[in-house]
């Protein structure tokens, strides 16, 4: 079929002049499979907006979790630092002013290279 002999063809059945039965507007209705169809993707919507926030509400509480189990680490490592600090020496007290580069009149260290006067 060459395209215009489908034009001619078609062109009548789409202006509606040829079958002489027009459609009313007020009756024309999707009826009952429009409906089902209609309520079939609301329901589907609903579903998945309920099962979305399920999901972000619990992705939420694991952040939770794992911030408090983080921060437990944190200051058990702390705590352990602190212990074992406390156990293998003294703290060391320094008479000289933090960053003046002098030695120690205690111990007589020399600061580390880089942090000293030049």
């Amino acid at each position: 079929m060459t395209p215009t002999t489908l034009s001619a063809t078609l062109a009548p059945l789409l202006a509606g002049s040829g079958s002489g039965s027009e459609l009313d507007p007020n009756s024309v209705s999707p009826g009952l499979v429009g409906f089902l169809a209609t309520f079939g993707v609301v329901l589907a919507a609903i579903l998945l907006l309920l099962n979305m926030t399920a999901r972000l509400r619990r992705m939420k509480h694991r952040e939770e979790l794992d911030a408090e189990r983080e921060q437990a680490a944190q200051d058990a490592g702390r705590e352990d630092t602190a212990e074992h600090s406390s156990l293998e020496s003294p703290p060391r007290q320094e008479t000289g002013m933090a960053g003046d580069g002098g030695t120690s009149p205690e111990t007589g260290d020399q600061p580390p290279e880089g942090l000293g006067r030049r």
